[in-house]
């Protein structure tokens, strides 16, 4: 019977002796993910995250049952958000309005130090980045996609991120908000010219129209959203007896309503 000690070295077999992983749980020989961060483990998951892959089979669930990858999202509080930037860019904010100041322990502090041109450039593409809900790696290819098609680099990528499916049901008021409108969209709540569609980041075009799924429009998100008074565009026609909405034109840089500087966002990309 072999000792503790030397339980832990193996025979292959090539005869060649070597030292057996201190990997637990996964077999004699250990898992090929005992080296992986806590957080991409199989069978762990990370709620900022959503659902993780599934390394040892290859494939996440949702893939599996036919649905769109998994990415990550920012559920963290909005009105701390909101405080950073200091404006209410999710909605009306009782929060913002009673502490119209930074979060943290050194809000105050923050307030009233100076910012740098490149703190203020980084900050507008932040307040950017989080009112239309996407991160960093997406938001610069869509900044890479409006630098090719000619113009106004900056006037571009705010009409790209208006054609967005999420935030056209957003806009539409299918949805309150738009991290509601993300979720109808994956849920496969939405259509586009008849067909579900469950990619949120999907670039609408001149004619397309957005409706409602059939078995969806009883729901009580839909139907509270669409009773509740919301503003109407020049580039969207909505038809309120089928639930459905028409984009008729991308958006001029008058329509859109975001208080965002976008020329600090180019400037920022261009260093």
């Amino acid at each position: 019977r072999p000792t503790a000690a030397a339980s832990n070295f193996r025979s292959d077999a090539t005869g060649a002796v070597r030292r057996r992983p201190h990997w637990r749980g996964f077999g004699e020989w250990g898992s090929p993910f005992g080296r992986l961060p806590a957080r991409l483990q199989p069978g762990r998951g990370d709620r900022r995250i959503g659902r993780i892959p599934n390394l040892a089979g290859g494939m996440s669930a949702s893939l599996q049952n036919g649905g769109p990858p998994f990415v990550k999202t920012d559920i963290g509080p909005k009105s701390k958000i909101a405080r950073k930037f200091g404006e209410a860019i999710f909605g009306t904010d009782k929060s913002l309005e009673k502490k119209n100041y930074p979060p943290g322990q050194h809000g105050l502090m923050r307030k009233r130090k100076k910012v740098s041109e490149y703190g203020t450039q980084l900050l507008e593409k932040q307040k950017a980045k989080a009112i239309y809900g996407i991160q960093e790696k997406q938001f610069r290819r869509t900044f890479e996609e409006a630098a090719r098609v000619g113009g106004i680099t900056g006037e571009n990528l705010l009409r790209i991120l208006e054609c967005r499916l999420d935030n056209v049901v957003y806009r539409l008021g299918i949805a309150p908000t738009r991290a509601a409108a993300r979720q109808l969209v994956s849920h496969r709540h939405i259509t586009v010219n008849g067909a579900v569609v469950n990619i949120p980041s999907y670039q609408l075009r001149s004619g397309d129209v957005v409706g409602v799924r059939e078995k969806s429009k009883s729901l009580e998100v839909i139907q509270e959203s669409l009773s509740g008074g919301h503003s109407r565009y020049s580039w969207l026609e909505w038809e309120g007896s089928q639930m459905s909405g028409k984009f008729l034109q991308k958006p001029d840089r008058a329509d859109i309503p975001e208080n965002i500087k976008e020329q600090l966002i180019v400037e920022l990309y261009s260093k």
